[in-house]
């Protein structure tokens, strides 16, 4: 059975987060195996306090993780510290863990700031050249590439090229606005490849699509493959579940075990 590892945030509301992660996972036929790098007293709304596990703990999730069960490919999430970003460098680097997705999280739906800034320029130094697979919104493109990107297609693609160029693979851009746009930016250029209707968003709908797409290339799918599967898995969410009203806050998708 293939396997897939998520290193990120407990979301205390099981919506986003590991808890998340691994729910995805599960419904693409992968095993999930997890480390925790953060815990958020978390709900459908808001994040209400967090508390940041010390990185050591983290990287002996890792190696736990990895050296019993293995990885054939690894999501990491939502985390706080510039320190955490060295050993996890380190852990993918020792181990030599890929294929690597990263999906930062730097703002939660409601615009809440998720990461600080010096945790984001340590990830641009230390952990993107380990990254096969970055997904962002134009937004978060921006942070990365120290310019706007989410003034149209000009600006999206000059800070692709930036990006690029800090040593990452491939670059996923995931638009929130309009109709879900999906598009792809690696060394030939960039390649528009699906998009998702989206009338219910539920709540941390960019980590489930970064998840679905690790579980692709868990399974050894292409990126392009792994990214319309996502794609895919996204847009059949209602008919694989049902996106319900849990909390006050955002809608909770709640997949079909069974089906």
């Amino acid at each position: 059975m293939r396997r897939a590892l998520t290193i990120g945030a407990s979301d205390a509301s099981a919506a986003s987060g590991i808890q998340a992660d691994l729910r995805v996972f599960a419904r693409c036929g992968v095993y999930g195996t997890c480390a925790v790098a953060l815990v958020a007293a978390q709900d459908t709304f808001t994040v209400r306090r967090v508390f940041r596990l010390a990185s050591s703990i983290v990287g002996a999730q890792i190696d736990a993780a990895v050296a019993d069960i293995g990885a054939d490919a690894v999501k990491i999430g939502w985390y706080r510290s510039p320190e955490l970003t060295t050993v996890i460098a380190g852990r993918l680097r020792r181990r030599t863990l890929k294929p690597v997705v990263l999906d930062p999280c730097l703002w939660s739906e409601r615009g809440e700031a998720l990461t600080p800034p010096r945790t984001v320029k340590r990830m641009v130094r230390e952990l993107l050249p380990h990254v096969a697979v970055l997904t962002v919104t134009p937004r978060e493109l921006g942070v990365f590439a120290g310019m706007p990107a989410d003034e149209g297609p000009e600006s999206v693609a000059a800070a692709i090229e930036r990006v690029l160029a800090l040593g990452v693979a491939n670059v996923v851009v995931e638009d929130p606005r309009g109709a879900h746009a999906v598009s792809i930016g690696d060394a030939s250029g960039i390649h528009a490849v699906a998009e998702w209707a989206s009338p219910s968003p539920p709540a941390g709908e960019g980590a489930l699509f970064s998840a679905a797409l690790t579980a692709g290339l868990a399974v050894g799918q292409g990126l392009r493959e792994a990214v319309r599967s996502a794609v895919a898995f996204m847009a059949a969410m209602p008919h694989t579940g049902e996106i319900l009203p849990l909390g006050k806050g955002l809608p909770v998708w709640v997949p079909n075990i069974l089906s």
